[in-house]
């Protein structure tokens, strides 16, 4: 039933009970003002940009909904209770709900809902501890509720968490119950200023994308070296002056982002398969102690797998390697200079190594200077 755009909608009859199977589209109904009261066998509930106050008791009157879309519906402000009633639930969207005052208490265990998108939801201060019964939940976004001051402990009971982007809020840190989250994949803090972390992280072992940007971290747990799965670290605009040894530890880290952390001084020995390092503007960065043996093992690993492979595969194993140190003012000019000679080596020596594998009948002679 498509009803989008249709301004003379104004409410529902009451007392409307479907039978068969049917989705609901009322996006832009600007004159929609109240929840419509209906039951019986909606699967699908568009309510997108209307200006709907309240969702009411009445919503468990739809035992079969799986999704209810309600963003950008600036007038909402509450949100029943009754909602923990919709066992089949998968989806919810309040993102851009700027006047929703809270989110409800659930008070039942829901085990299908697997989104839930709060996204600059700005007006809301908090969130129950009863979140620990959406027990199914796999996604939750909580960017730009800026007025949101914590994060309940009960987050780490939400044991089917796997992506969870919390990016600017006021929350001064994050729960320690957050490294029992042992299937998250995805965790987003930026601009949490002032973000105080966990002192361990060892139970974050799916973790694969950490986004810590901007957050005036002053120190990175020590113990970061145990995130197995790691692939992709972002540590820029924070106030560390070096990282923990541990960190070559990260055998999967490919993509690490340290751009503008202006306290930062050195680096530690970094991991085989780095393909990305963004260091611009960490202008107290002096030293780089161990990237340049650790270029030479990534050649040597790039090598070994060129002799065992050749044709259409060959190119899967030769990413290309970025070190970005723009204006990074303290770097020794020496540094420079045998980073580039190892670079130059790198090239010659694999270039050398595709012609003898791949095109071994042809001639390639190289010298190094």
């Amino acid at each position: 039933m498509i009803m989008a755009g249709c301004e003379s909608l104004r409410c529902f009859p009451q007392n409307i009970h479907f039978i068969s199977s049917i989705k609901i589209d009322c996006y832009k109904c600007v004159n929609l003002r109240e929840f419509p009261r209906i039951s019986g066998n909606v699967v699908e509930l568009n309510l997108m940009c209307t200006p709907i106050e309240e969702v009411p008791l009445s919503i468990e009157c739809l035992p079969n909904l799986e999704t209810l879309e309600m963003s950008f519906c600036n007038s909402l402000k509450r949100l029943s209770t009754s909602i923990c009633k919709l066992k089949s639930l998968r989806s919810l969207d309040l993102s851009y709900c700027i006047n929703l005052e809270s989110f409800p208490e659930i008070l039942e265990k829901m085990e299908l809902l697997e989104e839930i998108n709060l996204e600059e939801a700005s007006n809301i201060k908090e969130l129950p501890s009863s979140i620990e019964n959406l027990e199914g939940l796999k996604q939750l976004k909580l960017t730009g509720c800026t007025k949101l001051g914590s994060l309940p402990e009960s987050l780490g009971n939400l044991k089917s968490l796997e992506r969870l982007h919390a990016g600017l809020l006021a929350i001064p840190q994050a729960p320690s119950s957050i490294v029992d989250l042992n299937k998250l994949e995805t965790l987003s803090l930026f601009e949490c200023r002032g973000l105080v972390l966990p002192p361990l992280l060892s139970g974050l072992s799916s973790l694969k994308k950490l986004e810590l940007g901007d957050c005036e971290i002053m120190e990175i747990p020590p113990d970061i070296g145990c995130l197995s799965s790691l692939e992709s670290l972002n540590l820029s605009g924070n106030n560390i002056e070096s990282l923990p040894t541990s960190i070559s530890q990260l055998s999967r880290l490919r993509w690490l982002y340290l751009v503008n952390c202006v306290k930062l001084q050195s680096l530690p020995e970094l991991p085989l398969l780095l393909v990305m390092l963004g260091a611009s503007d960490c202008k107290r960065l002096q030293f780089l102690p161990e990237l340049t043996s650790c270029l030479e093992e990534l050649d040597a690993s790039i090598l070994q797998a060129l002799s065992n492979r050749t044709g259409e595969r060959l190119s899967k194993h030769m990413s290309p390697v970025q070190l970005i140190f723009a204006n990074c003012l303290k770097l020794n000019e020496s540094i420079w200079a045998d980073l580039q000679k190892r670079i130059r080596h790198m090239i010659i020596a694999s270039l050398r190594l595709f012609y003898e594998k791949v095109c071994n009948s042809i001639y390639f002679p190289l010298s190094l200077p």
